[in-house]
């Protein structure tokens, strides 16, 4: 599949802002990035290893770097009414359906990563004082917390083992376990009076999110340097709704700038229908993550569903307080 500025110009450029963003990427391996919140992107650039260590909060940063073209050109064409059920387009402008475009989008991911792992040289280091999201801090979001498969439940004892005793490793319980429609704000509130006025956000939410409902199908292990993601297809509306309550929001005052922090910047909504399994406080995982990521990356864990609702939690969705729209 070749990617080059020209193909990407004659297919995707709509704007200033898209123009730009073509200036400034090109497909490969992620660098470090600059961004917040689980479903945001960074800039990516083929010629550099990525040095994946710093000493700032990581957020969960590396979860939007895959391939420039289908995420920049898919994520506009929703926005802007351009796919219509469920419907994509390739590097040549053919229609796929969601199943293929999802499949592309995470595998191109999972052989980013795969190659930045092969790349990695004595650099790569624990980092037993990383953090993801700043400690106790809440932020608004969406999404919904499904009743677990059991495959989804084998996969996170199998995960829980392999981890066990280890402190580096943050594996999500259980209970906690959710998967996001979208996130609202970044991780900065200590209670819900903090947040802007909730009348506009609850319209928006209430006019745009109409079927409630969201099941994610062919669940999969999806592989970031630090992190392991389970991410599959939305079925339904979904794709839709969520391009729709993301312009909603970047239409009012009081929520664009919130939002548009927690996405590092972006302005079309973030693709991946994931949650984060496993965080893990170095540059890398370790051997043994990544080999049961790679004897596992082709397996399916099955659907899940749940009705969306806003809710106000801290990362991991531990004890959150759901906010009535």
């Amino acid at each position: 599949m070749a990617k080059t500025a020209e193909n990407i110009s004659s297919l995707v450029i709509r704007s200033h802002d898209d123009r730009q963003i073509c200036k400034e990427r090109s497909s490969g391996c992620a660098t470090r990035e600059k961004n917040q919140g689980d479903t945001n992107d960074a800039t990516i650039d083929e010629t550099h290893v990525p040095e994946w260590a710093d000493k700032q909060p990581h957020y969960a940063k590396y979860e939007m770097d895959f391939h420039f073209l289908f995420r920049e050109s898919a994520a506009f064409m929703c926005s802007s009414g351009y796919a219509t059920d469920m419907m994509f387009n390739d590097i040549s402008g053919e229609k796929m359906t969601a199943a293929a475009y999802f499949d592309a989008l995470y595998a191109q991911r999972n052989r980013e990563t795969q190659q930045c792992w092969r790349q990695e040289t004595a650099s790569a280091h624990q980092q037993a004082d990383k953090f993801f999201y700043p400690a106790g801090l809440h932020a608004l979001t969406s999404g919904i917390q499904p009743v677990l498969n059991p495959q989804i439940q084998s996969l996170l004892a199998d995960l829980r083992g392999l981890t066990q005793g280890d402190p580096l490793a943050d594996v999500m319980r259980a209970e906690h376990f959710h998967v996001t429609f979208l996130p609202i704000t970044p991780a900065r509130y200590q209670s819900p009076q903090q947040l802007p006025a909730l009348a506009g956000l609850r319209d928006a939410f209430r006019q745009n999110v109409t079927d409630s409902s969201l099941r994610v199908d062919a669940l999969r292990l999806v592989a970031l340097p630090d992190q392991l993601l389970l991410a599959g297809i939305p079925e339904g509306h979904a794709v839709a709704q969520r391009a729709s309550c993301w312009n909603a929001l970047l239409s009012l005052e009081e929520w664009r700038d919130l939002l548009l922090q927690r996405h590092g910047g972006k302005t079309t909504p973030p693709e991946y229908w994931h949650t984060t399994l496993l965080r893990y406080r170095s540059t890398s995982l370790p051997d043994t993550l990544k080999s049961y990521f790679t004897d596992n990356m082709h397996r399916r864990y099955g659907a899940i569903s749940g009705d969306i609702r806003l809710v106000f939690a801290v990362y991991n969705w531990a004890y959150p307080e759901t906010i009535t729209v």
